[in-house]
């Protein structure tokens, strides 16, 4: 019986872990995750990393058995915390490794390969890298939302079916010691006591298949995760770049991105906004100058700083500094004080644009603004309104 406790369960979205302290037997620590985090975090672990950090181990066992010498174990204690550091799941291994570097002083040298078996270690990275695949193929065959449109139980069928007896390529169950039990007085749940890391893994997948958790692949990083909010997800929230953007966010920026690459009124703000600027660095138009048409124009629809922030959703504070000339406004922010103060976009970077240019101007961001397959429609009704309107001129002017 191990000298320390170690379970996990599921409540409410969330994965919990109560385990011994390796350093401290008589502390308790207790982490959470969002479910699936910590299946979908090993999925992608880096088998190489694990690769290096095991080798070290492994071989250090190795010298031990000839040796007897405790540096060697010091660099197998090194090595469990390492990789205790990089995954919830190696806390695991780490207490029961633990317990057994302890025991060592209680057996004779011909006990050393049965109480470290230096495999145990040495085969972690291999396995690993054997089930992630497996995982992912179980991912794409069953639990996959943009897959075939069958329940999860009729895809585990037809591919345990199918390939369920290689065993190379196809992850396969094994029985698990679990129990149910009252957590902390409030929590009634099915509880996992793990013999080690493989019984996690298997135990997370089967509760992902149980739940028939949604997953898809990333449309930036190329990666399967949970979809446990909008079906319509596309982006997951893994770190991805050096600036700590994740996918979700970079997502984002690229759809905003394409989207105003076809959008014509952007474009010519872009240009003029621009050109506005070669300006003032040039010294041919002051920033006070600028950005004097915000104030001019608020104080034409006869509104406050603070009425025109709840009208267009922008700040006071941004308000107040583009009308200062301390910033310079998103096309965003330009759009949404445009909207309110009706005026088009050209009249906010180009303030001393003709009536007539004006008018010509917000018919061209009208245009713009209809769904393109609306643009059609709106054409043959302005037309027929220029015609209705042209008619009724003209017969005042008879008159």
């Amino acid at each position: 019986m191990p000298d320390y406790i170690f379970k996990t369960y599921i409540d409410s979205g969330r994965e919990y872990y109560e385990y011994t302290d390796a350093a401290d037997r008589e502390q308790t620590i207790k982490k959470d995750f969002p479910f699936p985090e910590s299946l979908m975090e090993l999925l992608y672990m880096d088998t190489q990393e694990l690769e290096a950090i095991t080798k070290k181990m492994d071989k250090a066992l190795l010298a031990f058995y000839q040796s007897g010498a405790k540096d060697d174990l010091q660099v197998v204690a090194a090595g469990l915390d390492e990789l205790a550091s990089r995954h919830v799941y190696f806390e695991l291994l780490r207490l029961d490794w633990t317990e057994r570097l302890k025991a060592v002083e209680r057996v004779t040298p011909k006990e050393y390969l049965r109480l470290l078996p230096h495999k145990k270690i040495s085969h972690i990275y291999s396995n690993i890298d054997t089930m992630q695949r497996q995982i992912i193929g179980l991912i794409a065959h069953a639990l996959d939302m943009d897959g075939e449109k069958k329940s999860v139980s009729e895809k585990m069928v037809a591919y345990y079916n199918a390939e369920g007896n290689d065993t190379l390529y196809t992850f396969q169950f094994q029985p698990q010691p679990v129990n149910f039990e009252v957590i902390d007085r409030r929590i009634f749940a099915e509880v996992l006591y793990p013999k080690d890391i493989y019984d996690l893994i298997d135990h997370h997948i089967r509760e992902c298949v149980k739940r028939e958790v949604r997953m898809r692949v990333c449309k930036n990083c190329l990666r399967y995760f949970a979809v446990t909010g909008k079906a319509s997800t596309e982006y997951c929230d893994r770190v991805c770049d050096s600036k700590g953007r994740t996918c979700r966010e970079i997502g984002a920026i690229n759809t905003w991105t394409q989207r105003k690459q076809g959008d014509e009124v952007f474009k010519e703000y872009r240009r003029e906004y621009k050109k506005r600027f070669a300006r003032i660095n040039a010294g041919r138009l002051t920033k006070s100058a600028f950005y004097a048409w915000s104030e001019e124009a608020r104080k034409k629809k006869d509104l406050t700083q603070q009425e025109l922030a709840d009208l267009s959703h922008v700040s006071v504070k941004q308000i107040a500094n583009i009308e200062k000339g301390k910033m310079n406004p998103s096309y965003l922010i330009l759009r949404a004080l445009a909207k309110v103060l009706h005026i088009s976009l050209d009249t906010l970077i180009n303030p001393d644009i003709s009536l007539e240019d004006e008018g010509v101007n917000q018919m061209k961001m009208l245009y713009s603004s209809c769904p393109p397959e609306m643009r059609d429609t709106l054409l043959h009704h302005t037309q027929e309104t220029v015609k209705e309107l042209t008619e009724l001129s003209e017969k005042f002017e008879m008159n």
